[in-house]
């Protein structure tokens, strides 16, 4: 076995403000995800770094951070002590179940979701006729009144760019989802007492076993356990898998006047929360797509 080429790292932030993560329009209802898919952290990551150096070449830094950097989906959670664990699907998850076994989102909908009425305003600074719509959030702290965190990993490369060497402290100061401009979406390091929770070397994720000596990160998951990242479905075997799919698709900035106008492939994936049936051996790819290992599918 060659020596390991990843180190990875659980990351845990504080959620300081509202964040909403795009995901999909109900009526004048703008849905939040209920998770922070790792694209969406691989493009803060990438403005921060790209706004502290000299060129701001903004494409060379997001290829720097997919080439040396991984990184998982992550979650909101109010005991930064504690792992999630997805060989269980009790806890925290989006997707957890009570004790008997039945469905169990709407708690997580009720602990840390809320949201928020607007409309657009014209020339004229009115109201647009019609435009009045609900956006949902992921509320800074819970009914409960308890700080909320985000907790999920960082994968780095052994040989290092040095164009990206400070994503440790880049990382701490990005800011997620939409309406930042509004001041939503920022996060800090933990407080104090929970501190050295911040950034863990671990050779877990999640609960399940990591293997850093491949080109890409791996995560083997025990029979039964479930998906915490979409899953490339392309040549799967759909009896392997129990859940749902989505197609997925990314927005692309590639002229600084034209924000967000293409979009990447369509691609069918399993979402996170899918239980798989038998063991699988996934690698960690850009965006934090998993893809099944050969020999695996």
């Amino acid at each position: 076995m060659s020596d390991a080429q990843w180190t990875a790292y659980r990351l845990t932030l504080k959620l300081l403000t509202p964040m909403h993560i795009g995901w999909r329009k109900v009526g004048n209802l703008h849905q939040t995800r209920f998770y922070v898919p790792a694209r969406t952290m691989w493009g803060a990551l990438t403005s921060r770094l790209a706004r502290e150096t000299e060129a701001k070449d903004y494409a060379e830094i997001g290829r720097q951070v997919n080439d040396n950097l991984r990184l998982s989906y992550f979650y909101f959670i109010d005991q930064p002590e504690v792992e999630l664990n997805c060989c269980y699907s009790t806890g925290g998850w989006p997707w957890s179940v009570d004790g008997q076994d039945k469905a169990n989102a709407t708690l997580f909908e009720w602990k840390y979701l809320n949201s928020y009425a607007g409309s657009p305003i014209t020339e004229q600074q009115v109201a647009e006729e019609g435009g009045l719509h609900e956006t949902e959030h992921i509320m800074p702290f819970t009914r409960e009144g308890k700080q909320v965190y985000l907790t999920g990993w960082v994968f780095e490369r052994k040989q290092l760019d040095e164009s990206i060497a400070n994503w440790k402290e880049a990382i701490i100061r990005i800011q997620l989802g939409s309406e930042r401009s509004y001041g939503w979406g920022r996060v800090a390091p933990p407080d104090k007492d929970v501190l050295k929770n911040m950034l863990i070397e671990t050779k877990k994720m999640f609960g399940a076993n990591l293997e850093l000596d491949n080109d890409n990160p791996e995560v083997v998951l025990p029979k039964d356990a479930f998906i915490t990242s979409h899953v490339d479905a392309n040549e799967l075997i759909p009896d392997d898998f129990e859940g749902r799919m989505e197609m997925l698709a990314g927005r692309l900035t590639t002229d600084a006047a034209r924000y967000g106008r293409n979009f990447t492939p369509l691609t069918p994936c399993w979402t996170p929360g899918t239980g798989v049936k038998k063991e699988k051996r996934f690698a960690i790819g850009y965006n934090g797509i998993w893809c099944v290992c050969e020999g695996y599918n």
